[in-house]
């Protein structure tokens, strides 16, 4: 019998690093260890050190020894102008052909377009054009049109996005969302998708980046009594002043998302206030606790920490290697979790990257989430110390709490079911039943 074949098509992949790159990486390996053929069609050349593309030799290195399939890299027309749905709308259309070609050679079952950029619709009505009869899945990983973040300039263009995402999901052949209230919001906003056409698949943590000893603190002197809190990933800090002054209010008020997000609460802002309240109330937790911050940073994260008067208590350490990072989650006393704030009884779209890596490690989790799935799988470890992210008298309480759960969970504690359901193995076996149904219901 031959190996079923997948395309993935990603803009973000090796050498590039965070989330986004690490999807379609460990869907990769693992369909591979599954016997499945697979090939990658992505952006070329080595990331800039930015926001969005920081460069990861790690995950450099684990492609080149994990993945034995082919990986094309489509470089971005000459010249190309800002499209309709996003800026990389003309790479995104020049994928099609390297997509083609793949399918004439025989190397295509199904291809699964990974999106962000959401342009990657138009590569799939390219592809579906040509090869009628190729399964497409489009795999997203964030909600586009329904995502607060992705605020439009207007109400009407926010419904024109609409539509080309309604177009694009009810088209497609199977369509993945990556937390349970995305699949609940399509399932409501696109009824035109049947059931059998929708999955769930989440991110999630690679066991095999959490095994052996992680060794010992080094990014503070464990011995002088501090309380080490890790953050790993990108703060928002700089989203803010997009909205500042008055250009930023007319923005806001004729702008159009379907969240109302606090961009605040994805920021260090209220976890300063928190620290510096339990030092006026003479907490001596207070005086103890640094924290770490692994990620790009920007000139804004460091303003507001210098602001609140906290610059000795706070270390930036630029963009950390993705098996560096893994190291030093697993030896913190506590791992810092902010998300945007909703209004009550709003749950989050989203769920950050690093949720399931956090769980993995079994450390305690300073959770600063509004309602949603990212705050449920935190309390559902029993690892969680959870605040509102943009209360800082909740979040001093919740810091309050951390030490006992660092006496109760020590480092070392394996991950429950709850945590193991997350693993990317796991995972990629979904995904491959998902991609073998929905070339089942092609016909022959």
């Amino acid at each position: 019998m031959t190996a079923p074949s997948l395309v993935i098509v990603a803009y973000y992949f090796p050498p590039d690093g965070g989330a986004g790159a690490q999807r379609p990486l460990k869907f990769a390996k693992y369909l591979s260890k599954l016997g499945w053929r697979v090939s990658v069609v992505t952006h070329p050349g080595k990331a800039a050190q930015s926001w969005t593309r920081p460069a990861d030799d790690s995950l450099r290195e684990e492609a080149e020894r994990d993945f034995p399939g082919e990986i094309i890299r489509v470089a971005e027309p000459a010249g190309a102008q800002r499209g309709t749905i996003d800026a990389m709308e003309a790479w995104s259309v020049a994928t099609a052909d390297a997509v083609k070609e793949l399918a004439r050679r025989g190397g295509a079952d199904a291809v699964l377009y990974t999106m962000s950029p959401f342009s990657l619709v138009r590569s799939a009505e390219c592809v579906h054009r040509s090869c009628p009869d190729l399964p497409i899945i489009l795999d997203f990983r964030d909600p586009w049109a329904l995502d607060g973040w992705q605020a439009q300039r207007t109400r009407w263009h926010w419904n024109r996005v609409f539509r080309e995402m309604k177009a694009a999901v009810e088209s497609a052949d199977g369509v993945i969302a990556n937390t349970p209230e995305c699949g609940r919001l399509f399932r409501e906003h696109f009824p035109g998708l049947p059931a059998d056409r929708l999955a769930v698949i989440t991110n999630g943590y690679d066991a095999a980046d959490f095994e052996g000893d992680a060794g010992a603190p080094t990014l503070w002197d464990a011995a002088d009594g501090t309380f080490r809190i890790v953050f790993s990933g990108s703060l928002c800090t700089r989203v803010m002043r997009f909205y500042d002054g008055l250009r930023g209010r007319v923005k806001r008020l004729i702008g159009h998302a379907p969240e109302r997000i606090d961009y605040s609460g994805r920021t260090l802002i209220h976890v300063m206030d928190a620290i510096n309240r339990l030092r006026e109330a003479g907490e001596p937790l207070a005086d103890r606790i640094r924290i770490d911050v692994m990620g790009v940073e920007d000139a804004a994260d460091r303003e507001s920490v210098e602001r609140a008067g906290l610059t000795e208590r706070v270390r930036f350490h630029g963009y950390v290697a993705h098996d560096e990072s893994v190291r030093h989650i697993r030896l913190a006393d506590a791992l810092l979790l902010p998300l945007h704030g909703l209004p009550r009884g709003q749950p989050s779209r989203i769920v950050p990257g690093k949720t399931y890596e956090y769980l993995a490690t079994g450390r305690p989790i300073l959770g600063l989430l509004p309602e949603g799935d990212a705050r449920d799988f935190v309390e559902a470890s029993g690892r969680g110390a959870i605040a509102d992210p943009c209360a800082p008298q909740e979040i001093a309480v919740a810091l309050r709490r951390l030490p006992d759960l660092v006496r109760e969970f020590p480092v070392g504690c394996a991950p429950d079911e709850s945590v193991r359901r997350f693993e990317r193995e796991r995972l990629t076996i979904d995904l491959a039943e998902f991609v073998l149904r929905t070339c089942a219901r092609r016909p022959c």
